[in-house]
Parts: structure tokens; C-alpha cells; sequence
């Protein structure tokens, strides 16, 4: 991939320092924050590798519970592998996908991804 086709979010990540600097500036404006931050506290920065796995792994978990994120998952991994690439995914055709448990938009999602990283 491209220098230009990734952007400017290339290994994008918060640092916990970061993640509290913005949420202190929102919480000025927005009690509800502010209270929120003082009851539980603030979010820890997440690591994860940044890999066409993962934000496949990260679409497929969208607005699905856990559990059914890890199932689907699963079943999707059997079908291209446990570290997928654009390549795996568009050997396998849309039935497929939809019978492992991806909707509609989920799948044109994902080759949507792969047509931005090949």
C-alpha cells in the first residue's frame, strides 16, 4: 500500500495523556462528562495490532454483541485464515460470507476495505 492510500492516521493511536486532555476539555463544557469522569475515571488507552485482520475483525463487531462478534469471527477466519489478507477475502464469494454470519453492508464493507489497502 501506498503512502497516499493510507494517510494521515497510519499507526494512529490516544496515549492515556491524550485520551484525559481531550476528555478534561469536553467535561468543561459538559457536566454529564465531567460527573462521569469523576465517578469511574477515565479510559485506558487500547493497543492492538494495525493489521487488515483487525479492522476486518473490528467491522464484523460492529453493533453485534460479543459474543456474536467472536462467533462470526470465527466462522470468517475458517473461511480465509487466522491473519487474512485482501487477497484471502476476495477468493471467497458473498454467500459464503453471508453464511458465516456477515450482513449485507458488513461484506460490502470489507471489500471496501480491501479494494483501499491492495
Amino acid at each position: 500500500m501506498t503512502e497516499e492510500k493510507r494517510g494521515p492516521m497510519k499507526n494512529f493511536q490516544l496515549s492515556n495523556a491524550q485520551i484525559a486532555d481531550q476528555l478534561n476539555t469536553l467535561a468543561e463544557t459538559d457536566k454529564d462528562i465531567d460527573t462521569a469522569l469523576k465517578t469511574v475515571g477515565y479510559p485506558k488507552e487500547r493497543t492492538a495490532a494495525q493489521s487488515f485482520g483487525h479492522i476486518m475483525r473490528v467491522i464484523i463487531g460492529q453493533q453485534v454483541s460479543v459474543k456474536a462478534a467472536a462467533a462470526i469471527a470465527g466462522r470468517v477466519a475458517d473461511l480465509v485464515g487466522e491473519n487474512p489478507q485482501p487477497a484471502d477475502l476476495a477468493k471467497i464469494d458473498d454467500d459464503a460470507l453471508r453464511a458465516a454470519g456477515l450482513s449485507r453492508p458488513k461484506i460490502k464493507y470489507v471489500r471496501s476495505l480491501c479494494e483501499t489497502v491492495s
